[in-house]
């Protein structure tokens, strides 16, 4: 198998694995801020406990590969921890999702810039397909009630994982595991001092924010992160945008919010448009193997 292939799966997957993520969040009787901090705690947790196991034995080794570019990191995942659960809370979940999908176009931009990573010919025609395909899913809306708040904190999520997972393509570390635990705590800590916070009411509530934090979120962005490490930052939030279809469905199915015509239309597009890259980049990977 390819290094492509192997990137390609291990994104795949933890797209999989995130696309309940806003349909969870909907199922639990809490106000968003406080969603945030114990969905975060749980997320801080899991992460921190993942990058001890996995580096045990030098650990040192990994805090060193780690400094100090993966500081910068903790501030910006925790914009997008929090920016994403009050956007799905506050607005429309499939137009925060899809807003999320617009993820790629700012990712490749900031990962030119900052670090001279230019996207194939391919990857920039999936991500402008892809892009038109948001465009199109957030003008059409969808059932659910839309807020300008929910919307500015939806659109916050693309920009802080664009200049994030440039950073981390550009560091040495393994992983980013425990620079994204940190942010989950820090998320957790900024909301908890300006906001007052609730603790689940009920055990249904507690299962699913424990499920959430330390199985979906933790277990998804540990694989996604991971594929930094096989895959340029653009074409692993291209593969992100496999959730703006995946998890509309998902809520329509649990909670009973349809997306609306205009989404359908969008996330068909984004779904050609990631088949579509990773059918040719694989071909060619194929190619150069032989």
């Amino acid at each position: 198998m390819s290094r492509y292939a192997q990137g390609l799966l291990i994104v795949a997957l933890g797209v999989t694995l995130i696309s309940p993520d806003s349909a969870v969040i909907r199922l639990i009787d809490l106000d968003p801020w406080s969603i945030i901090v114990w969905r975060s705690l749980g997320s801080a947790l899991a992460m921190v406990t993942f990058a001890y196991l996995r580096h045990r034995g030098k650990f040192r080794a990994y805090l060193a590969s780690n400094w100090p570019l993966g500081l910068v990191l903790v501030p910006l995942f925790a914009i997008g921890q929090i920016s994403f659960v009050a956007g799905v809370s506050l607005t429309a979940p499939a137009i925060a999702l899809v807003m999320v999908g617009a993820t790629p176009f700012f990712t490749a931009i900031v990962a030119w810039f900052l670090i001279g990573e230019r996207s194939s010919r391919t990857t920039q025609i999936a991500i402008l397909v892809g892009f038109v395909g948001v465009a199109i899913a957030v003008a059409g809306g969808s059932d659910g009630q839309v807020t300008l708040i929910g919307n500015l904190f939806a659109l916050s999520v693309p920009i802080s994982l664009a200049f994030g997972f440039t950073i981390a393509r550009r560091l040495e570390s393994p992983d980013v595991w425990l620079a994204f635990g940190l942010s989950h705590a820090l998320a957790a800590a900024a909301v908890a001092l300006i906001q007052p916070i609730s603790a689940p009411p009920t055990l249904w509530d507690t299962t699913l924010l424990v499920s959430n934090g330390m199985v979906i979120s933790a277990g998804a962005m540990a694989l996604i992160t991971l594929g930094l490490r096989y895959l340029p930052a653009a074409e692993v939030s291209l593969l992100m945008t496999g959730e703006t279809v995946l998890g509309p469905l998902l809520v329509w199915w649990l909670v009973g919010l349809a997306p609306g015509f205009n989404a359908w239309i969008g996330g068909a597009l984004v779904i050609a448009a990631l088949i579509g890259n990773a059918g040719f980049r694989l071909r060619s990977a194929r190619r150069r193997a032989a």
